[in-house]
């Protein structure tokens, strides 16, 4: 028997709930772990990211349902994606980049959508399709009439950082609940530069190993527990200490100036 972890963008609202009504009607015994339902909605970068983060501290007996799903109920297939013994559930829109880039792995296209129930909805394919086919596979039931071979996921373009003479140009990835901003710049890439950040006009000196290293209420750039350089404000939010919205983030530049040039 394996456990599923879930990821999704509900919130909240009761839908994480029926997920779960889903999955103990196929076996009560499964059990299920909670990452998150707050990825903002229809966002699949952050979706992504969160995934990646989360893969490694869970075992080969997991299936990782996902679902953040802006196409439902359009053309977009369903899939299930193993890669070193874990198996991954979801939208064919480019949620599992991480996991096609990191190594091997098998693709499957749900090419039978009836097979735990007869009524499908158009906007709830979690309920009917996703999540009793993640149950399936953490009870090891025989879904080879479910799903066929299948080739060519969509992919997902993750802004990459731009490194330049003498700075390195990134992007925001995510925002945490903390406010705590997570960019794609990693922090190996800078390891042994002498070098500052620099974040919406605001210089914020050398890359810190804590956010206490500055006075409460001041923006600082550390090393996030994700390997990347994060800004935060010590005791606070750097979500709201810059005032960003969430549906901007892949927009705002973060500016790592290397040798002190500025």
């Amino acid at each position: 028997m394996r456990q599923i972890a879930i990821i999704t963008d509900f919130g909240s609202s009761h839908y994480a709930g029926i997920l779960k009504g889903v999955i103990s009607s196929v076996s009560p015994e499964i059990k299920t772990v909670d990452i998150t339902h707050h990825i903002s909605p229809q966002n699949i970068t952050e979706a992504a990211f969160v995934l990646k983060e989360s893969v490694l501290y869970f075992g080969r007996d997991t299936v990782f349902l996902v679902i953040v799903d802006p196409g439902v109920g359009s053309s977009r297939r369903g899939i299930v994606v193993k890669s070193e013994g874990r198996y991954f559930v979801g939208p064919d829109n480019g949620i599992f980049e991480y996991i096609y880039s990191d190594g091997a792995y098998e693709l499957y296209e749900i090419a039978r959508k009836d097979f735990f129930t007869s009524s499908i909805s158009n906007t709830f394919h979690g309920r009917d399709i996703f999540a009793p086919l993640a149950a399936y596979i953490a009870a090891d039931k025989d879904i080879r009439d479910i799903v066929v071979s299948a080739e060519n996921p969509v992919r997902l373009d993750i802004p990459r950082p731009e490194f330049l003479n003498n700075k390195i140009v990134g992007e925001i990835l995510y925002i945490d609940s903390f406010g705590n901003i997570i960019t794609n710049i990693p922090y190996e890439s800078v390891r042994n530069l002498n070098c500052s950040v620099k974040f919406r006009s605001r210089r914020l000196g050398r890359i810190r190993n804590t956010y206490s290293d500055v006075p409460n209420g001041i923006p600082v750039a550390v090393v996030g527990s994700s390997g990347m350089i994060e800004i935060a404000v010590n005791s606070g939010s750097a979500e709201k200490w810059f005032n960003i919205k969430r549906d901007r983030t892949g927009r705002m530049k973060i500016l790592v100036n290397i040798r002190g040039q500025h």
